[in-house]
């Protein structure tokens, strides 16, 4: 008896993709699954994106262009509006999936059928596709509140890309939250999808996740990092996992230490740029958040780091402007050193 093959929608959001799209593309139309669409959610772009798509001559490509700019939540948010097919999977306009990426899982989904996420191992590539490291190893199933665990634990590489799904869940949990810059949006879409019936994890690393300094996930601000984190944290209030004082605890120090990290990034930053008024604007948000934190008492938003790598970047304003840019950029290498 023959099996009839489902077809699968791949959605990749993009704005302003060119330098990596010809490539993402590339990868999702060499596919050995041979039952796929592509919907693109095309935000606008003022670069060569538009001009990219419109060259492909395949009708699987369709094309749903935003006539003004979004912020990248709501482009996402329109995935809710798409025809999609039975399965469905997103991918980053910067990401690359493996030849077998979607063969491999829809066999999954053959073998575990009572499952509601699917997804593998996969490799860290850097902006010019260099290799970083594979991701943590992950068991083969799992809820998601063992997935929010490992998560507070470090012990889970989760992101946007590389998951496949029936597209009838994803519309019953109400598709990807409205997180600004969605950082955090996508585990708490995870964790609600492996609620459902479990999450399943193939052993074989079948996409690349491209981590670079310039990432959309990267360049948010602190105040909307600080209230995604409280935001986050309410959501985890309604699981099950939050109901034990110690996962509450672990999960106030994972939410600290993601801010704290981009904190640092912030800083580090803003001594290689060693721009006055961008000193000044952050004296102006470091108020703010630090406001912000006395009012809500959940964690800590300022450590003994912040502040030592925040006195080395005082430290040239009293050398003159000659001075103050060398001791910047010295100390804006060595910051990036020591923070890996």
């Amino acid at each position: 008896m023959s099996i009839t093959l489902p077809t699968v929608s791949i959605v990749l959001p993009v704005y302003n993709g060119a330098k990596y799209l010809t490539e993402t593309l590339a990868a999702l139309f060499a596919q050995t699954y041979p039952h796929f669409n592509i919907l693109v959610l095309e935000n606008a772009s003022d670069d060569a994106t538009p001009e990219i798509l419109r060259s492909v001559q395949d009708a699987r490509l369709q094309i749903f262009r935003s006539e003004r700019l979004l912020s990248i939540e709501d482009n996402w948010a329109r995935i809710l509006e798409l025809p999609l097919s039975e399965w469905m999977t997103i991918v980053s306009h910067d990401d690359l999936l493996y030849p077998d990426f979607l063969s491999h899982l829809i066999s999954l989904a053959h073998i575990e059928p009572d499952a509601s996420l699917y997804t593998s191992h996969f490799d860290l590539v850097d902006a010019d596709g260099k290799f970083i490291r594979p991701s943590h190893p992950s068991p083969d199933r799992e809820n998601g509140d063992t997935f929010l665990e490992r998560r507070m634990l470090w012990q889970a590489d989760s992101f946007g890309t590389g998951y496949l799904m029936r597209s009838a869940d994803y519309r019953q949990v109400g598709g990807i939250p409205l997180y600004s810059g969605l950082f955090y949006a996508d585990d708490v879409l995870w964790t609600k999808l492996a609620n459902l019936r479990g999450r399943i994890c193939s052993p074989e690393r079948l996409f690349a996740y491209r981590y670079y300094r310039s990432s959309s996930a990267r360049q948010m601000s602190l105040l909307d990092v600080y209230q995604n984190s409280i935001k986050y944290l309410d959501f985890l209030q309604t699981r099950p996992y939050f109901s034990d004082e110690a996962h509450r605890r672990l999960a106030q120090l994972y939410v600290a230490r993601h801010l704290n990290r981009n904190y640092q990034r912030f800083l580090v930053n803003l001594i290689s740029d060693c721009d006055p008024e961008e000193i000044q604007a952050y004296r102006t948000m470091k108020a703010q958040l630090q406001a912000f934190a006395e009012r809500d008492q959940r964690f800590p938003v300022y450590n003994s780091v912040l502040r030592v790598i925040e006195m080395i970047g005082w430290i040239p304003f009293s050398a003159g402007r000659v001075g103050m840019l060398q001791f910047m950029e010295n100390t804006a290498i060595w910051l990036r050193r020591f923070m890996g």
